[in-house]
């Protein structure tokens, strides 16, 4: 892959759908060594997060341990993005257009199907999940669409689309910090993977971070709270969410292919 050598040079430079930032010349040199630091430092952090945790407080349950550890990684998202300069940049001053919203149909009904079949514990419950998950949707969505699609600017947008994807998938293996058994991480990460390279495509036709942070919170919390296991069983409901993971990054890659970069 070659580069302008005036870029290499200037990191305030920006191309066409590529708004400036002051991060380190060599994330832009060299997106997938920024993409692997970011791995990494999630899983340092995370790490590091439960560790002191359980040494302090030994008696807290899991629960609150994942979510303070996610509020760390949240805060150091929003340190990151202010080192380097990066709210334009990566797509959090901008919300999606009127004319967008039209093509987030099919996604939200991806994400938001098990909800059609009711909300456990009502809407009260919907909104406090919707707020328990903005942290986490915010700081995986910052760092994977947000950095990482930035990274990858001067390159292809379907490979930024598709490096996003594994990465994101990739950074699930994090629940191994909490007791998942590798069996059931596996397929996490090949449907985070997929659903990843749809948030990606979206993020680049939008040139929002807000749609799909509102596409990831969505998407966590029916799983939660919507009652679309329950009712139609485990059988059924993988096969959908199987369709949705392979429906939704194909949908993405074409809507990207015909969006312009600006």
């Amino acid at each position: 892959m070659k580069v302008n050598p005036a870029v290499r040079h200037d990191r305030h430079h920006a191309v066409a759908g590529a708004l400036p930032w002051t991060a380190p010349n060599w994330v832009e040199r060299r997106p997938l060594a920024a993409t692997l630091a970011i791995i990494v430092g999630v899983f340092g952090l995370v790490g590091a997060s439960a560790g002191v945790l359980t040494w302090l407080t030994p008696g807290m349950g899991e629960t609150a341990r994942r979510e303070i550890a996610t509020l760390v990684l949240a805060a150091a998202t929003l340190v990151l993005l202010s080192r380097w300069s990066a709210w334009r940049a990566v797509g959090i001053t901008r919300l999606p257009r009127p004319r967008h919203l039209t093509l987030m149909a099919l996604p939200v009904a991806l994400a938001a199907w098990p909800l059609g079949f009711g909300i456990e514990g009502g809407a009260l419950a919907l909104a406090a999940a919707l707020v328990a998950e903005l942290p986490n949707s915010f700081a995986e969505e910052a760092l994977m669409r947000g950095v990482v699609v930035r990274a990858f600017a001067h390159r292809k947008r379907w490979l930024a689309a598709l490096v996003s994807g594994i990465g994101f998938g990739a950074v699930h293996l994090v629940v191994l910090v909490w007791g998942a058994s590798l069996s059931d991480v596996v397929p996490l990460i090949v449907v985070s993977g997929l659903f990843g390279i749809g948030y990606a495509c979206i993020r680049m036709v939008t040139h929002s971070l807000w749609a799909p942070i509102a596409l990831h919170m969505l998407f966590n919390v029916s799983q939660n709270v919507g009652r679309g296991l329950e009712t139609l069983g485990e059988g059924p409901s993988t096969l959908i969410l199987l369709v949705g993971a392979v429906a939704f990054p194909i949908y993405g890659l074409v809507l990207l292919r015909r969006a312009p970069r600006n």
